[in-house]
């Protein structure tokens, strides 16, 4: 496993900000990501559903595969027999619903063929 230095200063996306002398520690990816490597898996991310929640094509979806889904977790779901990743969210009748993170595209009623598969824990994006 290796661990890469995480700065301890937040980093600002706005105005600059002062860098002290040693602010750092280190961070292995894999212990921040992954709680339990034999229930995790990674996803890679298609179509633009989710940019206004920051996850964009080719993105790579850190799922855990036993955590218990929740109203608002991320997740995986699979329905009519295709994979899709969306905001998991119950209407005012508790009804569940998936949410997706663009406008463009619309929220999902399932039928009975709906099957929330995993929760995604992560997002991993790779620039250069």
């Amino acid at each position: 496993m290796t661990a890469i230095t995480l700065f301890e200063e937040w980093v600002s996306a706005w105005f600059s900000s002062f860098v002290g002398e040693d602010d750092s520690y280190k961070i292995s990816l894999e212990q921040y990501l992954i709680e339990r490597p034999s229930t995790t898996i990674s996803v890679r991310i298609k179509w633009e559903s989710m940019i206004w929640a920051g996850i964009l094509p080719w993105d790579i979806a850190i799922v855990d595969t036993a955590k218990i889904p929740f109203s608002w977790n991320l997740v995986i779901a699979i329905l009519d027999w295709v994979y899709t990743i969306k905001f998991l969210q119950k209407d005012n009748k508790w009804r569940p619903f998936l949410k997706a993170a663009n406008k463009e595209y619309w929220d999902i009623y399932p039928n009975e063929d709906l099957s929330i598969y995993w929760v995604v824990v992560g997002v991993i994006r790779k620039y250069v």
